[in-house]
Formats: C-alpha cells, sequence, structure tokens
C-alpha cells in the first residue's frame, strides 16, 4: 500500500482509512476457500463480531442457504434444545411444532 496520514490506498478495488477500516470493493465471487475478493491463506483471527450475508459452508462444504426443518420433535427435550441453540446461532430455521 501507499500513501501518507491517515488514509491509504492501492488500487481500485480496495480503501482503508484509518479509525474506518479496510473496505473491499471487489465483487469477486467466492466459490471455495481459494477464490473470492479476499483470500486469506493462514488462519484468519476475529475479535469481534462477524456478519455474513450469504450462504456459509463449514469444513470444506458447499455454501448452502440456512434449512428450515420442519416436523414434530415430540417431547424430546435434547432435541428441541438442540433446535433452539442452532437457530440462535442462525445455522437453521426452527418450524418444528
Amino acid at each position: 500500500m501507499y500513501g501518507s496520514g491517515s488514509s491509504y490506498s492501492s488500487s481500485a478495488n480496495f480503501s482503508y482509512v484509518v479509525g474506518t477500516g479496510l473496505v473491499i470493493s471487489d465483487a469477486t465471487a467466492s466459490t471455495d476457500s481459494t477464490h473470492g475478493a479476499l483470500v486469506v491463506t493462514g488462519g484468519a483471527g476475529i475479535g469481534g463480531k462477524l456478519n455474513v450475508g450469504g450462504n456459509v459452508g463449514f469444513n470444506g462444504t458447499t455454501a448452502i442457504a440456512k434449512p428450515t426443518i420442519t416436523g414434530s420433535k415430540g417431547a424430546n427435550a435434547a432435541l428441541t434444545a438442540l433446535l433452539t441453540a442452532l437457530a440462535n446461532y442462525g445455522l437453521l430455521t426452527d418450524s418444528t411444532t
């Protein structure tokens, strides 16, 4: 990057402003862990919230939309607790009864 003071820029696809952060305007879609507007070869540590607006894939799976779980839970308290926890994480929509 180059620049001085509180504003730096390296290309038309991203900018960094001290106090505001890094903005990547490249719209390259991610198809796997090695393609997309931002690719991190090593690990990524995130100390705050992470908000994802699109579909998510974990452990090498293809990214999918958040599933909706339907059907009857009956009197299974453990299943109820599990579905509630996963819904609270935003991983699924619990439409069971």
